[in-house]
Protein backbone atom coordinates (compact mmCIF):
# COMPACT_ATOMS: atom_id res chain seq x y z
CA UNK A 1 0.00 0.00 0.00
CA UNK A 2 1.54 3.37 -0.96
CA UNK A 3 2.58 5.72 2.08
CA UNK A 4 0.32 8.87 2.72
CA UNK A 5 2.50 11.79 3.21
CA UNK A 6 1.25 15.26 5.00
CA UNK A 7 2.88 18.03 5.17
CA UNK A 8 3.38 21.20 7.78
CA UNK A 9 4.15 24.54 8.04
CA UNK A 10 6.52 25.46 10.86
CA UNK A 11 3.90 26.43 13.24
CA UNK A 12 1.87 23.07 11.95
CA UNK A 13 4.93 20.75 12.86
CA UNK A 14 5.03 22.29 16.60
CA UNK A 15 1.37 21.95 17.33
CA UNK A 16 1.70 18.62 15.88
CA UNK A 17 4.73 17.66 18.07
CA UNK A 18 2.77 19.61 21.08
CA UNK A 19 -0.03 17.11 20.56
CA UNK A 20 1.80 14.13 20.07
CA UNK A 21 3.87 14.52 23.02
CA UNK A 22 1.12 15.59 24.97
CA UNK A 23 -0.28 12.14 24.63
CA UNK A 24 2.86 9.99 24.67
CA UNK A 25 3.33 7.73 27.81
CA UNK A 26 4.86 4.68 29.14
CA UNK A 27 5.55 2.55 25.94
CA UNK A 28 5.85 5.30 23.87
CA UNK A 29 9.30 6.76 21.90
CA UNK A 30 10.29 10.05 20.99
CA UNK A 31 13.46 10.96 19.11
CA UNK A 32 14.10 15.30 18.13
CA UNK A 33 16.87 16.48 16.89
CA UNK A 34 17.06 20.41 15.44
CA UNK A 35 20.10 22.46 14.91
CA UNK A 36 19.05 25.77 16.10
CA UNK A 37 17.30 26.10 19.48
CA UNK A 38 15.46 29.64 20.45
CA UNK A 39 13.26 30.02 23.59
CA UNK A 40 11.93 33.52 22.45
CA UNK A 41 9.37 31.17 20.35
CA UNK A 42 7.00 30.55 22.85
CA UNK A 43 5.54 26.83 20.92
CA UNK A 44 9.28 25.80 21.51
CA UNK A 45 8.97 26.87 25.06
CA UNK A 46 5.40 24.54 24.76
CA UNK A 47 7.53 21.21 23.11
CA UNK A 48 10.35 21.28 25.56
CA UNK A 49 7.36 21.50 28.59
CA UNK A 50 6.03 18.51 26.78
CA UNK A 51 9.10 16.77 25.99
CA UNK A 52 9.63 16.67 29.73
CA UNK A 53 6.21 15.82 30.94
CA UNK A 54 6.07 12.85 28.31
CA UNK A 55 9.63 11.62 29.70
CA UNK A 56 8.16 11.79 33.55
CA UNK A 57 4.92 9.05 32.46
CA UNK A 58 7.84 7.02 31.51
CA UNK A 59 8.40 7.75 27.26
CA UNK A 60 11.48 7.13 26.23
CA UNK A 61 12.58 10.82 25.28
CA UNK A 62 15.82 11.58 23.64
CA UNK A 63 16.34 15.05 22.48
CA UNK A 64 19.80 15.95 20.32
CA UNK A 65 20.55 19.90 20.21
CA UNK A 66 23.85 20.75 17.91
CA UNK A 67 26.55 22.96 19.41
CA UNK A 68 25.30 25.88 17.34
CA UNK A 69 22.51 26.65 19.85
CA UNK A 70 25.21 27.90 21.78
CA UNK A 71 27.81 28.58 19.69
CA UNK A 72 25.95 32.06 18.04
CA UNK A 73 23.43 34.48 19.02
CA UNK A 74 21.05 35.06 15.68
CA UNK A 75 24.24 35.11 13.25
CA UNK A 76 25.30 38.36 15.77
CA UNK A 77 27.15 37.96 18.71
CA UNK A 78 28.90 34.54 19.32
CA UNK A 79 27.45 32.11 22.57
CA UNK A 80 29.68 31.05 25.40
CA UNK A 81 31.18 27.56 23.03
CA UNK A 82 32.95 30.16 20.60
CA UNK A 83 35.79 30.45 23.90
CA UNK A 84 35.27 27.10 24.97
CA UNK A 85 35.12 23.43 24.29
CA UNK A 86 32.50 23.27 27.13
CA UNK A 87 29.58 24.91 28.41
CA UNK A 88 31.08 26.92 31.50
CA UNK A 89 28.94 26.84 35.01
CA UNK A 90 28.12 30.69 34.05
CA UNK A 91 26.90 31.46 30.91
CA UNK A 92 25.14 35.01 29.86
CA UNK A 93 21.36 34.96 30.51
CA UNK A 94 19.84 33.91 26.95
CA UNK A 95 22.55 30.79 27.09
CA UNK A 96 21.56 29.85 30.61
CA UNK A 97 18.19 30.19 30.19
CA UNK A 98 18.47 27.82 27.29
CA UNK A 99 20.29 25.21 28.95
CA UNK A 100 18.27 25.28 31.74
CA UNK A 101 15.04 24.47 29.74
CA UNK A 102 16.80 21.71 27.55
CA UNK A 103 17.84 20.27 31.40
CA UNK A 104 14.39 19.85 32.51
CA UNK A 105 14.21 16.93 29.93
CA UNK A 106 17.01 15.67 31.69
CA UNK A 107 15.45 15.86 35.28
CA UNK A 108 12.50 14.35 33.94
CA UNK A 109 14.68 11.01 32.78
CA UNK A 110 14.64 11.98 29.11
CA UNK A 111 17.94 12.17 27.47
CA UNK A 112 19.71 15.45 26.69
CA UNK A 113 22.64 16.08 24.34
CA UNK A 114 25.00 18.98 22.88
CA UNK A 115 26.37 17.19 20.35
CA UNK A 116 29.58 18.37 18.19
CA UNK A 117 30.75 20.26 20.85
CA UNK A 118 33.81 22.16 19.23
CA UNK A 119 37.14 20.31 19.82
CA UNK A 120 38.83 24.42 20.11
CA UNK A 121 38.46 27.97 21.05
CA UNK A 122 37.28 30.36 18.32
CA UNK A 123 35.37 27.18 16.11
CA UNK A 124 33.73 28.30 12.79
CA UNK A 125 30.06 27.86 13.76
CA UNK A 126 28.74 27.14 10.47
CA UNK A 127 31.66 24.04 10.02
CA UNK A 128 30.97 20.54 11.60
CA UNK A 129 27.45 20.77 12.42
CA UNK A 130 24.56 18.75 12.62
CA UNK A 131 22.24 20.27 10.09
CA UNK A 132 19.57 17.61 10.57
CA UNK A 133 15.96 18.15 11.43
CA UNK A 134 13.97 14.91 12.33
CA UNK A 135 11.62 13.70 14.58
CA UNK A 136 10.52 10.57 15.39
CA UNK A 137 7.35 9.11 17.61
CA UNK A 138 6.89 5.76 17.34
CA UNK A 139 6.62 4.66 14.10
CA UNK A 140 5.65 8.61 12.74
CA UNK A 141 9.29 10.38 10.98
CA UNK A 142 9.02 14.06 10.14
CA UNK A 143 11.86 15.16 7.78
CA UNK A 144 12.74 18.64 6.66
CA UNK A 145 13.94 22.23 7.68
CA UNK A 146 12.04 22.70 10.98
CA UNK A 147 14.21 24.11 13.52
CA UNK A 148 13.41 24.65 17.15
CA UNK A 149 13.24 28.15 16.97
CA UNK A 150 10.64 30.52 15.29
CA UNK A 151 7.11 29.65 13.96
CA UNK A 152 7.38 33.01 11.59
CA UNK A 153 9.73 30.86 9.37
CA UNK A 154 8.20 30.38 6.17
CA UNK A 155 9.37 26.37 6.08
CA UNK A 156 7.76 22.93 5.58
CA UNK A 157 8.28 19.44 7.25
CA UNK A 158 6.53 16.33 5.99
CA UNK A 159 5.30 13.52 7.77
CA UNK A 160 4.57 9.95 7.07
CA UNK A 161 4.33 6.77 9.67
CA UNK A 162 6.49 3.42 8.67
CA UNK A 163 8.04 1.08 10.90
CA UNK A 164 10.97 0.36 9.26
CA UNK A 165 11.97 3.64 8.20
CA UNK A 166 11.63 5.35 11.58
CA UNK A 167 14.13 2.02 12.82
CA UNK A 168 16.39 2.95 10.34
CA UNK A 169 16.72 7.03 11.45
CA UNK A 170 16.32 6.11 14.84
CA UNK A 171 19.65 3.94 14.50
CA UNK A 172 21.18 7.08 13.20
CA UNK A 173 20.00 9.27 15.68
CA UNK A 174 21.04 6.71 18.73
CA UNK A 175 24.55 6.32 17.02
CA UNK A 176 25.11 10.40 16.90
CA UNK A 177 23.81 10.52 20.21
CA UNK A 178 25.51 7.87 21.90
CA UNK A 179 28.71 9.35 20.62
CA UNK A 180 27.70 12.87 21.02
CA UNK A 181 28.99 14.18 17.82
CA UNK A 182 27.95 13.27 14.09
CA UNK A 183 31.59 11.94 13.44
CA UNK A 184 29.96 8.71 14.47
CA UNK A 185 28.61 8.60 11.19
CA UNK A 186 32.06 8.45 9.48
CA UNK A 187 32.51 9.80 6.34
CA UNK A 188 29.77 7.54 4.26
CA UNK A 189 26.94 9.07 2.82
CA UNK A 190 24.19 6.92 3.17
CA UNK A 191 20.69 6.06 1.20
CA UNK A 192 17.20 3.87 1.75
CA UNK A 193 14.52 3.21 0.71
CA UNK A 194 10.93 4.22 2.04
CA UNK A 195 8.68 2.79 -1.16
CA UNK A 196 9.32 2.39 -4.52
CA UNK A 197 8.94 5.49 -5.31
CA UNK A 198 10.47 7.41 -2.35
CA UNK A 199 13.85 7.53 -0.70
CA UNK A 200 15.92 9.08 2.09
CA UNK A 201 19.43 10.28 1.63
CA UNK A 202 21.62 11.20 4.94
CA UNK A 203 25.12 13.04 4.93
CA UNK A 204 27.70 11.91 6.92
CA UNK A 205 28.74 15.28 7.25
CA UNK A 206 32.17 14.78 5.66
CA UNK A 207 33.77 17.47 3.68
CA UNK A 208 33.21 18.27 0.10
CA UNK A 209 30.92 15.08 -0.30
CA UNK A 210 27.19 15.14 -0.47
CA UNK A 211 25.02 12.88 -1.95
CA UNK A 212 22.29 14.84 -1.34
CA UNK A 213 22.95 17.52 -3.41
CA UNK A 214 24.62 15.22 -6.11
CA UNK A 215 20.72 13.64 -5.66
CA UNK A 216 19.32 17.41 -6.21
CA UNK A 217 21.46 18.34 -9.12
CA UNK A 218 20.20 14.77 -10.60
CA UNK A 219 16.68 16.08 -10.08
CA UNK A 220 17.28 19.29 -12.18
CA UNK A 221 19.32 17.50 -15.10
CA UNK A 222 16.61 15.15 -15.48
CA UNK A 223 13.47 18.21 -15.37
CA UNK A 224 11.84 18.45 -18.87
CA UNK A 225 9.20 20.84 -18.45
CA UNK A 226 9.20 22.32 -14.86
CA UNK A 227 11.33 22.97 -11.80
CA UNK A 228 9.87 25.24 -8.69
CA UNK A 229 13.23 25.83 -6.29
CA UNK A 230 13.04 27.37 -2.93
CA UNK A 231 15.55 28.29 -0.91
CA UNK A 232 16.89 30.87 1.52
CA UNK A 233 19.94 31.93 -0.48
CA UNK A 234 19.99 32.57 -4.34
CA UNK A 235 21.25 29.33 -5.68
CA UNK A 236 24.79 30.07 -7.37
CA UNK A 237 27.56 28.50 -8.58
CA UNK A 238 27.07 24.74 -9.61
CA UNK A 239 23.55 24.74 -9.22
CA UNK A 240 23.23 28.04 -10.86
CA UNK A 241 25.11 26.06 -13.91
CA UNK A 242 22.36 22.95 -13.47
CA UNK A 243 19.38 25.56 -13.96
CA UNK A 244 20.92 27.06 -16.33
CA UNK A 245 20.82 24.17 -18.83
CA UNK A 246 17.65 23.13 -17.46
CA UNK A 247 16.63 26.52 -18.58
CA UNK A 248 18.38 26.17 -22.02
CA UNK A 249 16.38 22.61 -22.54
CA UNK A 250 13.45 24.74 -22.19
CA UNK A 251 11.86 24.20 -18.61
CA UNK A 252 10.13 26.98 -16.96
CA UNK A 253 12.41 28.06 -14.10
CA UNK A 254 10.67 29.50 -10.98
CA UNK A 255 13.61 30.51 -8.25
CA UNK A 256 12.21 31.94 -4.55
CA UNK A 257 14.38 32.80 -2.29
CA UNK A 258 15.36 35.52 0.47
CA UNK A 259 16.33 39.05 -0.17
CA UNK A 260 19.97 39.30 0.71
CA UNK A 261 19.00 41.62 3.61
CA UNK A 262 17.09 38.80 5.75
CA UNK A 263 20.47 36.85 6.50
CA UNK A 264 21.70 39.85 8.81
CA UNK A 265 24.64 41.79 8.45
CA UNK A 266 27.09 39.25 8.77
CA UNK A 267 26.07 37.75 5.77
CA UNK A 268 23.79 39.88 3.79
CA UNK A 269 27.01 41.86 1.76
CA UNK A 270 28.28 38.16 0.76
CA UNK A 271 24.93 37.29 -0.70
CA UNK A 272 24.69 41.12 -2.37
CA UNK A 273 27.93 40.24 -4.25
CA UNK A 274 26.93 36.77 -4.94
CA UNK A 275 23.59 38.26 -6.93
CA UNK A 276 25.36 40.48 -8.56
CA UNK A 277 28.03 38.12 -10.08
CA UNK A 278 25.36 35.63 -10.96
CA UNK A 279 23.73 38.21 -12.76
CA UNK A 280 26.29 38.58 -15.39
CA UNK A 281 25.92 34.61 -16.91
CA UNK A 282 22.16 33.73 -15.25
CA UNK A 283 19.01 34.19 -17.51
CA UNK A 284 17.45 37.65 -15.94
CA UNK A 285 14.03 35.66 -14.66
CA UNK A 286 15.94 33.29 -12.33
CA UNK A 287 15.93 36.66 -10.17
CA UNK A 288 12.27 38.09 -9.98
CA UNK A 289 12.03 35.17 -7.29
CA UNK A 290 13.74 37.43 -4.94
CA UNK A 291 11.27 37.77 -2.26
CA UNK A 292 10.24 41.65 -0.37
CA UNK A 293 12.31 42.40 2.63
CA UNK A 294 8.95 42.03 4.45
CA UNK A 295 8.51 38.68 3.76
CA UNK A 296 8.95 36.33 6.55
CA UNK A 297 12.20 34.61 6.95
CA UNK A 298 12.01 31.77 4.02
CA UNK A 299 14.31 28.54 5.35
CA UNK A 300 12.38 25.90 3.62
CA UNK A 301 14.76 24.00 1.50
CA UNK A 302 12.21 22.05 -1.44
CA UNK A 303 13.26 21.72 -5.31
CA UNK A 304 10.00 20.29 -7.14
CA UNK A 305 10.14 19.37 -10.66
CA UNK A 306 7.63 17.40 -13.11
CA UNK A 307 8.64 14.45 -12.14
CA UNK A 308 10.11 14.67 -8.41
CA UNK A 309 10.42 16.61 -5.60
CA UNK A 310 13.43 16.97 -2.63
CA UNK A 311 12.92 18.22 0.71
CA UNK A 312 14.78 18.18 3.99
CA UNK A 313 17.41 19.89 5.69
CA UNK A 314 20.16 20.61 2.24
CA UNK A 315 20.24 24.02 0.82
CA UNK A 316 21.22 22.78 -2.27
CA UNK A 317 24.53 25.05 -2.62
CA UNK A 318 27.99 24.11 -1.96
CA UNK A 319 28.86 25.94 0.93
CA UNK A 320 27.74 23.61 3.33
CA UNK A 321 29.08 20.93 1.70
CA UNK A 322 32.25 22.22 1.79
CA UNK A 323 31.92 23.00 5.39
CA UNK A 324 30.91 19.52 6.03
CA UNK A 325 27.13 19.61 8.06
CA UNK A 326 25.53 16.60 8.02
CA UNK A 327 22.49 16.68 6.34
CA UNK A 328 18.89 14.66 5.71
CA UNK A 329 16.11 15.03 3.15
CA UNK A 330 13.29 12.57 1.39
CA UNK A 331 13.33 12.37 -2.48
CA UNK A 332 9.89 10.85 -3.89
CA UNK A 333 9.68 10.62 -7.77
CA UNK A 334 6.36 11.07 -7.81
CA UNK A 335 4.01 14.80 -9.57
CA UNK A 336 1.68 13.87 -6.81
CA UNK A 337 4.20 14.08 -4.15
CA UNK A 338 5.66 17.12 -5.93
CA UNK A 339 2.17 19.40 -5.82
CA UNK A 340 1.30 18.21 -2.37
CA UNK A 341 4.61 20.08 -1.44
CA UNK A 342 4.34 23.15 -3.41
CA UNK A 343 1.12 23.68 -1.90
CA UNK A 344 2.56 23.73 1.57
CA UNK A 345 4.89 25.82 0.48
CA UNK A 346 2.92 28.05 -1.63
CA UNK A 347 -0.28 28.88 0.83
CA UNK A 348 2.44 30.15 3.11
CA UNK A 349 3.92 32.44 0.55
CA UNK A 350 0.96 33.51 -1.51
CA UNK A 351 -2.64 32.43 0.45
CA UNK A 352 -4.88 32.46 -2.48
CA UNK A 353 -3.60 34.87 -4.40
CA UNK A 354 -3.12 35.08 -7.68
CA UNK A 355 0.38 35.52 -8.52
CA UNK A 356 0.49 32.26 -6.96
CA UNK A 357 3.01 29.76 -9.17
CA UNK A 358 0.73 26.81 -10.33
CA UNK A 359 1.63 23.54 -9.31
CA UNK A 360 3.62 21.01 -11.47
CA UNK A 361 1.12 18.53 -13.58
Amino acid sequence: MALSFNFYTTGEYFDELIGSFGAAGQGDSIRLASMAFDLSEPKVIRIIEELAAAAGRGADVSLAIDAYAFLNRDNRLPGPLFYRNKLPARMPKLFAARYEALKTIERAGGRLRIINLPGRRFTNPMGGRNHIKLALINSRVFVGGCNLNSSSHLDMMVGFEQKSAAKKLAGVFDKIMAAGSTEALGNTDVSFKVDAQTEIFIDSGAKKQSLIYNQAMGLLDKANRSVYMFCQYFPYGDTARHLAAAHQRGCDITLVYNHPSKHGRLHSFGHHAIIIKERASAPKSFFAGRLPKSTPYLHAKLIATDKAAILGSHNFVTAGVNLGTAELALVCKSSSFANKALRCINRQLYGSKPQEPQPVA
